[in-house]
């Protein structure tokens, strides 16, 4: 994508588009929830009458429309942090780095190579990054 401008600009268009629709859904299942037939004793419950205590022609499951709490709590710690966050504080050394001791990269060594082991290396790199062999850097 660093090569490629053009390309990372659609590629993070597509992803805001898809953090929004996913953003939409969970405001949908906190505010309005979804549909599910009550269950009892491992059945659908019947409604068997109406509202006015009259037989119905045909028994129809009873629907419950269930809404997310959990969804909600987490829209309303990430939007509202300062509010509904949490009050844990992240300890970190200099400049923002992990505290301890970190493995270090191990260091290579290139001058144990031999001039065509490096032109070899080299030449992989290049096939790797999709340059043609005759570019030379810049």
């Amino acid at each position: 994508m660093q090569l490629h401008p053009e390309f990372r600009e659609k590629v993070e268009e597509a992803r805001a588009l898809g953090y929004e629709r996913v953003e939409a859904e969970a405001l949908r299942r906190a505010m309005e929830g979804d549909e599910e037939y009550v269950v009892s004793g491992g059945k659908v419950v019947m409604i068997e009458c109406d509202d006015q205590g009259e037989p119905l022609p045909q028994p129809r499951p009873l629907k419950r429309r269930r809404k997310s709490d959990r969804m909600l709590e987490l829209i309303l710690k990430g939007n509202l942090r300062y509010k509904y966050g949490t009050t844990r504080a992240e300890i970190t050394g200099k400049d923002g780095q992990a505290l301890g001791a970190q493995p270090k990269e191990p260091e290579h060594d290139w001058s144990r190579l031999t001039d065509d082991e490096l032109k070899t290396m080299l030449r992989l790199q290049k096939k790797l990054c999709g340059l043609p062999e005759d570019w030379e850097g810049g």
